[in-house]
């Protein structure tokens, strides 16, 4: 009887045994395999759904995420060559009306379903949209943007989106990443019918050159335009205010009571030279906007609490963008970069 016990209490503790793995570390640890589907697999069952409630619907929205406001991704780790996101949000549209449906996916299954209706004016949107499935894949979307010199490990967040009937379906991939000490956020969107490069932008929706030459993006221009910075503090130091008012974007200065807060604050400078000028975020320069870092030396009567500025040596981060033929104007004017 005691050998059976001994027997029996040998056969639990094997039992034990098998059912949890142990790591080196000493902790529980089990085998990750890809549980999630592709962004061509996850769009065709999603379509299957939203096609039973609604009827004619196009993708007009996509995610891969788990939530319809997630900021969040759950993208496999190894997405950019399997084209696989463990979660999918899926927003399908009716081809001539304003309602939708929107659809989870968690994993391999659809976990959740909504049908509600649009704030929008009903629209055609046309038969070329894609509907059962996508017409262009994450990976192709993904590819393209790579063989352009995009980073891939720097993807900060990539939808699919199909909005407007009067403009393409697109991917976005947004990036961000250090080059030459400054950090680059740009965004590139890709075609979702033909998979080739729409354009490409900065995060202010500036230009960004492709293919990207990140070498090139770090050397000083051959030319640039900062004499429009000597310049507006030449006529800030002359009183010209006329000029002054000219010279401030239409960015900086939206409305009329914004032109009249600088320039209240322009004139409370009695005078004003400008002392140094370095180019600043070189890699983040187009053809749109330029960075400077500006030291300026300020007589004024005024306190800093009313208008920023101190009685003797201000430094100010200035950008610079083109407005008009030929003008570049003060965008931006800050105590930081």
């Amino acid at each position: 009887m005691i050998f059976k016990k001994f027997i029996l209490a040998g056969l639990i503790f094997v039992l034990l045994l098998s059912g949890c793995a142990k790591g080196d570390s000493g902790e529980t640890t089990s085998n990750k395999a890809v549980s999630g589907l592709t962004s061509i697999e996850a769009s065709k069952i999603a379509y299957e759904e939203a096609k039973k409630a609604l009827g004619d619907v196009f993708i007009y929205r996509a995610i891969p995420t788990n939530a319809e406001k997630s900021t969040t991704l759950f993208l496999d780790d190894n997405w950019f060559e399997n084209d696989v996101s463990n979660a999918w949000f899926f927003w399908f549209a009716e081809t001539d009306s304003t309602l939708w449906m929107l659809v989870k996916i968690e994993g391999k299954e659809i976990t959740d379903t909504t049908v509600g209706t649009r704030d929008i004016t009903p629209a055609n949107y046309p038969a070329t949209f894609p509907s059962s499935s996508f017409k262009v894949s994450m990976k192709q979307a993904a590819d393209v943007v790579k063989a352009q010199g995009a980073d891939l490990t720097k993807l900060t967040w990539i939808d699919y989106i199909a909005k407007n009937p009067t403009s393409q379906p697109k991917w976005t991939l947004s990036f961000s990443e250090e080059i030459g000490g400054s950090t680059i956020n740009y965004i590139i969107y890709v075609d979702g019918i033909t998979g080739s490069i729409i354009e490409a932008t900065t995060a202010e929706g500036l230009n960004f050159p492709l293919p990207i030459d990140r070498e090139a993006l770090q050397k000083p221009r051959e030319e640039d335009h900062r004499e429009a910075i000597v310049k507006f503090f030449e006529y800030v130091n002359n009183k010209d205010y006329g000029h002054v008012s000219l010279q401030l974007s239409s960015y900086m200065c939206p409305n009329d009571n914004m032109r009249a807060m600088w320039l209240e604050n322009f004139k409370s400078i009695k005078s004003v030279e400008v002392k140094s000028i370095e180019a600043h975020r070189l890699p983040e320069w187009t053809d749109e906007i330029e960075y400077y870092k500006v030291v300026l030396d300020i007589k004024t009567d005024a306190t800093p609490e009313q208008f920023g500025w101190e009685n003797g040596t201000n430094t100010r981060w200035i950008s610079i963008i083109p407005e008009g033929v030929g003008y570049w104007n003060i965008k931006e004017m800050a105590t930081n970069p």
